[in-house]
């Protein structure tokens, strides 16, 4: 552990780690406005850079590829959330939960038989696809810098609409009372379906970013969905706080432990400090009481 290079396990996990926040964010945003949870997050991160690398090789300047990439995330995410996850959902909790696991398997396969089995390279935002620059003592891809500066903008942006806006007001309300939120005249579906659409445009947003340095496509997305789910529980699926400080815990977490001990160690180690987690603090470190669902 005396050779750990302690600025570049920061560099590494910092970019990672927003990013787990990000899928983080998404998981919170539609469990606390539907009670549902959505593992599909994970391989829509992974499509979102083949959407911009197909729209680009049309013709199509690289700054609308990422606007239509985002906006074709929010309307994938609002038509399972009519199709799939709402119909589901009258199951339980259980239905919602299978019908993601359904629709991400559809997504990966579709994935695969669009673009194929092998992922694609794609090119950082600015500068070389090798360059690097000296930061804080460690080795910054460019790229980095683009991923955490947009995952911190997105998450910001989010706040901000949640706390500042009347829709916003009116989402955290479907939260605390789905009951009193329709007797004010909040449609809680139109709350549920515009969440998953939010998280579905965060994840794209966020995969878009990470493409250039993790190859877009790639056999990512089972990895970054259980790791940012990890992050949810331990920050608390409630708070907002909670799940974007999880993301970035488990990224240097796991970037420390790579770094440490080994990949393989890393898993053993987050998975059952997840499990500790569930046993001693469900709620996790920043959780509420779970509100009670009409």
């Amino acid at each position: 552990m005396g050779g750990v290079d302690y600025p570049q396990v920061f560099a590494t996990g910092l970019t990672y780690g927003v990013i787990f926040a990000l899928i983080a964010l998404g998981y919170h945003l539609i469990y606390v406005s539907s009670g549902m949870l959505n593992f599909a997050l994970g391989e829509q991160l992974a499509v979102a850079g083949l959407v911009v690398l197909s729209l680009t090789s049309f013709g199509v300047p690289f700054v609308l590829a990422v606007v239509l990439a985002v906006l074709a995330g929010a309307a994938f995410g609002a038509g399972y959330e009519r199709l799939a996850l709402r119909p589901a959902a009258r199951m339980g909790l259980v239905g919602p939960l299978i019908a993601s696991v359904g629709v991400s398997i559809v997504i990966g396969q579709g994935r695969v038989l669009i673009w194929g089995p092998n992922p694609r390279p794609m090119n950082p935002f600015t500068g070389d696809p090798n360059q690097s620059v000296g930061f804080l003592g460690g080795r910054w891809q460019i790229q980095s810098f683009w991923v955490i500066g947009l995952a911190v903008l997105a998450a910001a942006a989010l706040l901000l609409f949640l706390r500042f806006t009347w829709y916003g007001r009116a989402w955290r309300a479907t939260a605390q009372s789905p009951v009193g939120a329709r007797l004010s005249g909040i449609d809680p579906n139109v709350v549920s379906l515009s969440a998953v659409a939010m998280a579905s445009a965060l994840v794209t947003i966020g995969g878009i970013a990470i493409a250039p340095i993790v190859l877009a496509g790639g056999f990512y997305a089972l990895d970054f969905g259980v790791r940012a789910f990890a992050a949810a529980i331990i920050g608390g699926f409630s708070s907002t706080t909670g799940v974007l400080i999880g993301g970035l815990v488990v990224g240097l977490l796991d970037s420390w432990l790579v770094a440490a001990l080994s990949a393989e160690w890393s898993d053993v180690v987050l998975y059952g400090a997840l499990a500790l987690a569930l046993v001693l603090r469900p709620k996790g470190l920043f959780g509420r009481e779970a509100v009670s669902r009409a």
